[in-house]
């Protein structure tokens, strides 16, 4: 019960609320698709270039 009324807080006060869903997606799907067990370089790679699929430019 704790965790989910934080929860509810914590999303109510967050400011980019689509684009923060739209970036969570993404990490999970290049988690659930690549797993777990590689270094952190391949986990960028990945999400630079499925950002660029949805259009989206990372900025450094």
């Amino acid at each position: 019960m704790f965790f989910a009324a934080n929860t509810r807080i914590f999303m109510s006060n967050i400011i980019y609320k689509t684009e923060s869903y739209n970036i969570v997606g993404v990490l999970f799907e290049v988690y659930n698709t690549l797993g777990s067990g590689f270094s952190e370089i391949v986990y960028k790679d990945a999400l630079e270039y499925e950002f660029k699929l949805r259009g989206k430019k990372p900025q450094q």
